[in-house]
């Protein structure tokens, strides 16, 4: 394990649902090259684009520069926290970040998939009189029949890890190499349109020495490799039961007493604000079963009582 893998990963507002950009890619990667400068050209005027709509509130503007599958990970997980779409589309906290006066570090063009990669200090314009640390910014596209859209940004903090940024800076995008991050050279398909849940709903799943696909009702999956991410739940939960299944593959790298594997999941108040008791916590006897089907029982009286609610085998 390098020490990339280790890098804490912060996902902005910007970035609504990177956890279903890589529960959507291909196991295979393909082996991408760089980008050739005009089209580094087009692809910064393409997310200048995105920026000048997102900080001017253009619905239509936004629409035409972004790419239809994010568009409706976006919108899902939007109508997942039961709010109104899309009302809520341009309620940052964060402003999207400049790249004039960041480095390129790197590009990668694969298929239908570019990226570009920006090193130095990215500042969010958030309230906070720190200097903003050395980061990078990668920034995804893909290609569709009318051409290329803004796909996604992530953005990684390298506050604690000075040789690693100063790598990333040197053109060293190994950190990428991972099967979660890894271009295909395939977008991911467009996803189908949630309903408006019963309750909204945060899973949380700590994978520590093993790979986790997660399925959690109709429309929420994930993979969490070696790490712990909290999601918004991608079409919510519904009155009564919503189906977990958990896949797991232990990482041969990692001793077998380093494994662990936990899932909680909360359902939020009506504000958004609060969280209610957990509905679900979920600590398996034996974590390395490659299967793990459960069910998620939620109704008001588990959340007025503060109840831990139930955990049963799907199908009960």
């Amino acid at each position: 394990m390098t020490l990339f893998t280790r890098l804490p990963c912060l996902l902005t507002a910007l970035l609504v649902l990177a956890a279903l950009v890589c529960a959507s890619a291909s196991a295979t990667a393909a082996v991408p090259g760089p980008v050739p400068p005009p089209l580094t050209t087009e692809l910064e005027r393409l997310y200048s684009s995105w920026k000048s709509a997102m900080s001017s509130r253009d619905l239509t503007a936004w629409s035409r520069s972004t790419a239809r599958a994010r568009q409706m990970m976006v919108r899902n997980t939007i109508v997942s926290q039961k709010r109104d779409w899309p009302r809520s589309l341009f309620a940052l906290a964060m402003t999207p970040p400049e790249i004039r006066g960041l480095r390129l570090a790197g590009s990668q063009l694969a298929g239908a998939q570019a990226r570009l990669v920006y090193h130095g200090r990215i500042d969010f314009q958030i309230d906070d009189p720190r200097r903003p640390p050395d980061a990078v910014l990668v920034l995804d596209f893909v290609r569709e029949p009318v051409g290329w859209r803004f796909f996604a940004s992530r953005y990684f903090n390298f506050r604690d890890y000075p040789a690693e940024s100063a790598a990333v800076a040197r053109g060293d995008l190994s950190f990428l190499n991972t099967p979660t991050m890894a271009l295909t050279g395939v977008p991911p398909p467009v996803p189908r349109p949630c309903p408006s849940p019963d309750y909204a709903a945060q899973i949380r799943v700590a994978s520590f020495g093993y790979t986790t696909r997660v399925k959690l009702g109709d429309h929420h999956q994930d993979v969490i490799t070696g790490r712990a991410t909290t999601e918004i739940v991608v079409g919510g939960l519904r009155r009564g039961a919503t189906p977990l299944t958990l896949e797991v593959e232990p990482l041969p790298e990692v001793p077998a007493a380093e494994r662990s594997l936990e899932v909680t999941v909360h359902a939020l108040t009506p504000s958004l604000r609060t969280k209610s008791s957990a509905v679900l916590t979920y600590q398996p006897n034996n974590p390395a079963a490659p299967r793990h089907d459960l069910s998620v029982i939620v109704g008001p009286s588990t959340l007025q009582k503060g109840n831990e609610g139930q955990l049963i085998p799907a199908g009960q």
